[in-house]
């Protein structure tokens, strides 16, 4: 889905931009919208996580490349001379898309090696990879070990998938 707007956005470019000015931004406004629902949803579904992953930049790449292009529009309308350097910006915008799904894919495929090595990994070796860099629960998702105690401890907020004070926190749970 976001691959597809990622795509479109670039279709916008097919609209001249000083006679089909309002029909592009509607285009670019309603991709942003939609990416923007997107994001939301995938804020609604997912676990609340402390770091970014290559899905959350791949949205915020998507979204930051779609508001360019509407900046660009919005510009180019405004100023003539611009407008006149349109079909350029087109093509960098086509070469940044390029290399931005590239890149996408070539650190997907990179994060998908180190998860795979992780799997034939044992607890020690985990426990050396990790070392201090995630929470304890972090850490039982991975090794498959549970700890009641630990896991009373930790306060977490309510779309993490560890439980406290005795209480299920939020997510998901075997036993619902």
């Amino acid at each position: 889905m976001t691959f597809c707007m990622f795509m479109l956005g670039l279709g916008t470019f097919s609209l001249d931009v000083q006679e089909e000015l309002g029909e592009r931004l509607s285009f670019c406004v309603t991709f942003l919208l939609a990416d923007v629902a997107t994001l939301q949803l995938m804020f609604q579904q997912l676990p609340n996580i402390p770091y970014w992953t290559v899905m959350d930049m791949y949205m915020y790449g998507c979204f930051l490349f779609l508001f360019v292009i509407t900046i660009w529009t919005c510009l180019a309308g405004a100023f003539e001379f611009l407008g006149e350097r349109d079909k350029l910006f087109f093509f960098i915008s086509g070469g940044i898309w390029l290399l931005c799904q590239l890149s996408f894919v070539g650190k997907a495929l990179q994060q998908r090696r180190e998860e795979k090595k992780k799997l034939s990994m044992s607890d020690r070796e985990l426990d050396d990879f990790f070392g201090n860099r995630n929470s304890a629960c972090d850490r039982r998702s991975i090794t498959n070990e549970w700890n009641g105690d630990v896991a009373f401890e930790e306060q977490r907020d309510e779309k993490t998938l560890c439980w406290k004070n005795g209480k299920k926190a939020g997510g998901f749970s075997l036993w619902d």
